[in-house]
């Protein structure tokens, strides 16, 4: 966003330089991109604003960010209310950043927290779904009444509950999935206790 200030910035202070901005309907039902699109609609019918008129980029930025942050946190507690539940239960409201930001991790390391945060993996639930297994039942504990979701292999699993107990280090899920990317988080214990129980995910 602020690239795009910046640009227009430079394109405005030319001498003669006119900016005009037209409303394009596109990416219907991406956040934030229905507000944008909004703002649009409602500057289009506005009276003409004089050509001397400025609106510094320092005004437009705290409004647009308190904005979208407001939207970013109503579209996060819709989703929870319809689904997500297993990440609702560790985190009430959405990042404001990447948690692997400035960190050395490889793609596959934060592609599997990832999998683990999300609780969407390559697990027999998926597999399942995508008609790849005959059955969305735990392979490890092989209880036909416990379906193999991520949620599942960290909390419940009976093959894995003793590994999994060690991995978290006397932490709780919640505790370790709400800490992912600080200092001395037990994430990647429990990728490495995955990996070396062989778990698909």
């Amino acid at each position: 966003m602020q690239h795009i200030v910046n640009h227009i910035e430079r394109f405005t202070s030319k001498p003669g330089a006119k900016l005009h901005l037209q409303w394009i309907p596109s990416h219907v039902g991406i956040l934030a991109n229905e507000l944008a699109d909004n703002c649009a609609k409602q500057a289009c019918n506005l009276p003409t604003i004089s050509e001397g008129t400025f609106i510094p980029s320092s005004e437009l930025k705290p409004t647009w960010a308190s904005t979208a942050s407001s939207t970013n946190l109503e579209i996060h507690r819709l989703r929870q209310s319809t689904g997500g539940s297993w990440t609702a239960s560790f985190q009430d409201t959405p990042c404001t950043s990447a948690w692997y930001l400035n960190k050395q991790l490889t793609r596959s390391e934060i592609t599997r927290t990832n999998r683990l945060l999300l609780g969407h993996g390559n697990n027999r639930l998926f597999q399942y779904r995508m008609r790849g297994a005959n059955c969305p039942h735990c392979r490890y504990c092989k209880d036909h009444n416990e379906v193999e979701t991520i949620e599942h292999i960290i909390t419940n699993c009976r093959q894995l509950r003793v590994a999994m107990m060690e991995a978290l280090g006397g932490c709780t899920i919640r505790e370790v999935m709400q800490g992912a990317g600080k200092p001395d988080n037990r994430l990647p214990h429990i990728l490495e206790c995955l990996e070396k129980e062989q778990v698909q995910f």
